[in-house]
């Protein structure tokens, strides 16, 4: 089956990361769609009998056109302000590679393997960290001594908010949903521009989708389904939700619900209508195995050691050994940022006074799963997608425990106080009288800790 004929490279990125979001588990998850689709359109271009088909339907674009395809989804990266992105391609002696197949391929991207792992998993692993800004700490295919040749690609993307969340400076602790009993910090913000929330009728119900713009020219898109509904589903929906499908914010009636949002009448200065956002920071790490899915992938024949699969690269026969992807997302108060690493190997064979006037609210709160999409506004190339199944836990700093330590410590002199005042009877005495005794004193300051307030 030849592949889809005048599709772009961005359509084609992004119709794997559809195809991607179908095998997406319950679980926390990130991925990067440009990170691997680069990697096997320069493998389909090079490969022959029916491994081409495979990688050719995978990748979206007719073999031919693959490796012009990767090439310029590559510089397409380089050339984002918020994205960093490099290939890299390592070989052993025993594989030299075609001249024509390295023509055209970025400088400095050919490396070589000594064969011995002691030496090679290091190399691999300081490209790893040096192109993803440590985010990602080592590469994801493990060499050995029969590891021919390893192809990787890094990328990540980093965006500050246009408008900066607030974060509590004290953790949230839920007691309802799936996340009841957990203990994580709250980003919240209040906007005037309510369209940046819209509610999407989709196949898998209605979708509630946030926009949350970054600087660089990158979109995050937040996507919250109906309770019970799946990782697949929600994501799935969330695709259609981003692209504009549904209604926006300003045109919610007052009294209307969806997915994890309310629209209320409230109090405000302001005489505009609002949007009230509240949700968790979230940190999301991930390894994929390629060779799991070779339906999304296309990497099923090219993993036959019977026999080589990809002439165009090397004279030596050439079987996939490994394939797999690592990647990582972080959401904060500031911005956002994620990175993924996609390598392939191959072998013989890589509260104030009441305002004046009432406006319509629009709130918003992720208390349980949700899914992201981080996006390149000029492009549409989806840049990351995933699924934040927990909170970021809250983790107390040394102030935090700093002030529990003093706010114990005066409630234990607090108590110590009491006691001895009642063991000498002063309370009593001077509590007759309406006398503020010393006890008093103490009790109220400990008071402020957690302890019984004294009477009157």
């Amino acid at each position: 089956m030849s592949g889809p004929r005048h599709v772009k490279p961005v359509d084609a990125v992004n119709r794997m990361t559809r195809q991607w979001i179908r095998t997406c588990p319950d679980q926390s998850s990130v991925f990067c769609a440009p990170s691997a689709w680069p990697l096997l359109g320069l493998l389909a271009h090079a490969a022959d009998g029916p491994g081409r088909k495979e990688l050719e339907h995978a990748v979206g674009l007719p073999a031919n056109d693959a490796r012009a395809g990767a090439l310029e989804i590559l510089g397409l990266l380089r050339e984002m302000t918020a994205t960093n992105s490099a290939l890299g391609i390592w070989a052993r002696a025993q594989c030299p590679l075609d001249p024509p197949w390295t023509t055209g391929l970025p400088l400095g991207t050919v490396g070589h393997l000594t064969g011995d792992p002691v030496r090679d998993g290091p190399l691999l692993d300081g490209w790893a960290r040096q192109h993803t800004g440590g985010l990602i700490e080592k590469m994801p295919v493990e060499v050995d001594d029969e590891t021919l040749l390893v192809l990787a690609t890094a990328m990540s993307v980093r965006t500050s908010w246009i408008r900066p969340f607030t974060e509590s400076g004290y953790p949230t602790w839920s007691d309802e949903g799936v996340w009841r009993d957990r203990r994580y910090y709250t980003l919240w913000r209040a906007s005037r521009i309510v369209d940046r929330v819209s509610v999407a009728a989709t196949n898998h119900g209605e979708i509630t989708c946030l926009e949350i713009l970054g600087k660089e020219g990158v979109t995050v898109h937040l996507v919250i389904g109906e309770q019970g509904r799946s990782a697949r589903e929600v994501l799935e929906g969330g695709l259609l939700a981003r692209s504009g499908y549904g209604r926006r914010g300003g045109e919610l009636r007052i009294g209307e619900t969806a997915p994890a949002l309310a629209v209320e009448r409230v109090p405000d200065n302001e005489p505009d209508d609002r949007l009230l956002i509240h949700m968790p920071r979230f940190s999301v790490d991930a390894s994929h195995d390629l060779l799991e899915h070779p339906e999304v992938f296309g990497l099923d024949t090219v993993t036959d050691r019977l026999r080589g699969h990809f002439p165009a690269i090397s004279a030596q026969p050439l079987a996939v050994s490994q394939a797999r992807q690592s990647a990582a997302a972080r959401f904060t108060a500031k911005g956002f940022e994620a990175a993924a690493v996609t390598a392939i190997a191959l072998m013989a064979g890589g509260m104030p006074p009441v305002p004046p006037r009432r406006v319509k609210q629009i709130r918003v709160e992720l208390d349980r799963p949700f899914g992201f999409f981080a996006s390149h506004r000029a492009s549409g190339l989806i840049l990351a997608a995933g699924w934040v199944a927990e909170p970021e836990a809250y983790e107390p700093t040394v102030e935090d425990l700093e002030v529990r330590a003093s706010l114990r410590e005066l409630a234990r002199s607090g108590r110590e106080v009491r006691d001895r005042d009642r063991q000498a009877g002063l309370l009593g005495e001077r509590g007759q009288f309406g006398l503020p005794g010393p006890g008093a004193v103490a009790v109220g300051a400990a008071g402020v800790a957690g302890d019984q307030k004294p009477a009157g």
